[in-house]
């Protein structure tokens, strides 16, 4: 499912409302995508788009907008995570002891290779994994591949009625 829901226009450049907003969603059952974008004042170009939510959440207010802003937070791409919930937990703790100038993949890998986490065992893995991957039953190391987290059945729900209702 993918449907663009308008916004009224906002002032993004000046003081006038001439840029129209708009927020493509699409969801296919398990994995959610949303897309923003900010268009000049004679929509013929877009002057913010993609992952410009924080952007448009300072001109856009409505209840509508701040369910997919959410939404937008906590799932957009969520089958692109690197680690299982426990791996990410542990390097996300981690984060304020990584220096800055050190490279944060290798940082990361430290942080759970002193936790024993760097790999994890299938059982705690395959939850994460596509039914189709190759890697079911085997266990996992951290970024080695692409792992679903899955999105609660009541945000489901909530996604889901992004494609029904009106949003005008």
């Amino acid at each position: 499912m993918r449907k663009t829901i308008k916004f009224r226009k906002v002032a993004y450049y000046s003081a006038r409302r001439i840029n129209a907003v708009d927020v493509e969603v699409s969801f296919d059952g398990v994995r959610l995508s949303i897309c923003g974008r900010i268009w000049n004042g004679s929509h013929t170009d877009i002057v913010a788009g993609g992952q410009c939510l924080d952007t448009i959440a300072k001109y856009v207010h409505t209840p509508l907008f701040k369910k997919i802003y959410r939404l937008w937070n906590l799932y957009h791409l969520n089958d692109t995570h690197t680690g299982t919930p426990e791996q990410e937990a542990a390097v996300n703790a981690a984060r304020d002891e990584m220096p800055g100038e050190m490279d944060w993949y290798k940082a990361a890998c430290a942080v759970l290779e002193r936790k024993g986490l760097l790999t994890v065992p299938a059982e705690k893995a395959d939850p994460y994994r596509s039914p189709t991957s190759k890697h079911l039953g085997q266990p996992h190391t951290y970024e080695c591949e692409r792992l679903i987290h899955p999105i609660p059945p009541e945000d489901v729900a909530l996604i889901e009625s992004l494609f029904t209702e009106n949003p005008s």
